[in-house]
């Protein structure tokens, strides 16, 4: 939208034959000056679009990768991870939403299945001879592929966990909307796939937890030399300085994220002590009912 516009010739000649000397210098001054304004404004406008298509390109870039990469999504979710990215109502369909956050929950929970790949073959060595006394050797191969087959389901159940987790969370999130502003129809400025995408980054953390330890403890022979090497040498501080390195961008991101959820600190603030009421409460409500 143009503030300055710039005057025509012909309002020009007009003005400058009803007008005295003085005042036709003054009038082609000013005119000569609302033109250059009005050329200013021209060059800035058609800077400012040109921004514009290049954020909304790169924009639609990176939403590209992320859905061919979504494991480095997942990966880079702690640093860089931004609410407007996950609108509530996405214009995608649904089936590619399916899609996407089908690949999410399989990058996140495929580090679980290798660690559960490796810990039941490591303890179906341990204990095949022992179990082939027992039960004898057909049985004990039909429980080792059963074993095998299982392992097809734990993708499944990290799909359950996950979904379920990322829906508390959203339930959560809402509620602590509505108490922020005071108002039980406010709206969350985040959909369900922000909640998906954050439960399976820390699935997928984890998952790799899990799997370096199972693979250590399954491999030991070659991974007890490596660590010892490891500690013996300054690369045992190579986490600590990535630690050091990486966590003002973590506080960094965590600050940004609670300021675009909730609107300001004190917000999130009141929104971190009453979810951690409610997770209290809940942890003491199952204390007394399981006992």
């Amino acid at each position: 939208m143009k503030f300055f516009n710039r005057p025509t010739q012909q309002k020009l000649r007009k003005a400058l034959r009803s007008s005295s000397h003085r005042m036709m210098w003054s009038i082609r001054a000013a005119y000569r000056a609302l033109s250059l304004i009005s050329l200013i404004e021209d060059a800035a406008v058609r800077k400012a679009r040109l921004l514009k298509a290049v954020a909304h390109t790169k924009q639609r870039q990176a939403r590209c990768w992320a859905e061919r990469h979504p494991h480095m999504l997942l990966a880079a979710f702690p640093l860089w991870g931004s609410p407007q990215s996950f609108p509530v109502a996405p214009q995608a369909s649904l089936k590619k939403r399916f899609w996407s956050g089908l690949a999410l929950m399989s990058v996140a929970t495929g580090p679980w299945a290798v660690a559960y790949a490796q810990f039941q073959s490591m303890f179906a060595d341990m204990n095949e001879a022992k179990a082939v006394a027992e039960v004898g050797q057909v049985a004990f191969e039909q429980m080792t592929t059963i074993l095998e087959l299982s392992t097809a389901v734990i993708p499944l159940v990290g799909y359950v966990f996950i979904a379920l987790i990322a829906a508390v969370a959203m339930g959560i999130h809402r509620l602590e909307i509505a108490a922020t502003q005071m108002d039980l129809k406010a709206k969350p400025r985040v959909g369900y796939r922000f909640h998906v995408v954050q439960i399976s980054s820390i699935a997928l953390y984890l998952g790799l937890l899990a799997q370096c330890l199972s693979w250590s403890i399954n491999h030991r022979s070659f991974a007890e030399p490596l660590f010892r090497w490891v500690t013996s040498t300054p690369l045992v501080l190579l986490p600590a300085i990535l630690f050091l390195l990486l966590r003002r961008r973590l506080d960094r991101n965590r600050r940004e994220v609670r300021v675009k959820l909730y609107g300001n600190t004190r917000r999130a603030l009141f929104a971190s002590l009453l979810s951690t009421s409610l997770s209290v409460g809940v942890l003491l409500l199952l204390m007394r009912y399981l006992r």
